[in-house]
């Protein structure tokens, strides 16, 4: 997706470039032209003025002289801005390639950050779920389940609660992609390790296999 994103936007920057490439050339093309026959024109009258051996066979040949003249300049100016407008198709489609890949280069980082924080959400929100529904499935297993465990039980339950409350919040905030104002902190894995640890603890006692 990316890379076709990127070819997309190459396209339209070199599509840019081309016109305006393609607009001057014409423009060049037709002044340098138009220059060229003034000039040949001003000198054909200036021969006309000063050449009294000017005659009409002299003036045809002389008439057919300018036309190739003009047409070979014509053409060499032609190519001359067709192998300039080649470069700027090679030149510019690589420039427009880097350009388009810079651009969409923070999208793309954006886009991957989104993808693990969906995961990561996912998987962070299932946790608590899935301490809860083990709990309960054990508390409805269990018949000689007292009132003080099932006290215990709806106060894990509220911790729970609690967990995902905080942790909806934290993923709000995350979703946000402004990490520039994040707050980071130092966490002591081993204590978090142990805390997951003493809340599966509290169901060991009541599986029964």
């Amino acid at each position: 997706m990316f890379h076709s994103a990127v070819v997309k936007l190459t396209s339209w920057y070199l599509l840019i470039l081309m016109s305006i490439s393609l607009l001057f050339s014409v423009a060049v093309y037709n002044v340098a032209t138009n220059e060229l026959s003034d000039r040949l024109n001003e000198f054909e009258d200036r021969f006309e003025q000063t050449d009294t051996m000017y005659d009409r066979p002299g003036q045809r040949l002389f008439s057919a002289f300018r036309n190739n003249q003009r047409e070979t300049a014509n053409r060499n100016i032609f190519w001359t801005l067709a192998y300039v407008n080649l470069l700027i198709l090679l030149g510019g489609g690589a420039l427009s390639y880097m350009l388009a890949r810079r651009t969409l280069q923070e999208i793309e980082h954006a886009h991957d950050a989104q993808s693990r924080f969906t995961s990561d959400a996912s998987h962070e929100l299932r946790t608590p779920l899935a301490v809860m529904k083990s709990e309960l499935e054990v508390a409805l297993r269990d018949p000689k389940l007292t009132k003080q465990e099932m006290r215990e039980l709806l106060q894990s339950n509220l911790e729970e609660v609690d967990r995902l409350t905080i942790l909806s919040k934290t993923l709000l905030q995350l979703s946000k992609l402004d990490y520039a104002n994040i707050d980071f902190e130092q966490v002591n894995l081993g204590n978090v390790a142990a805390d997951v640890i003493q809340r599966y603890d509290k169901n060991l006692s009541r599986i029964v296999l």
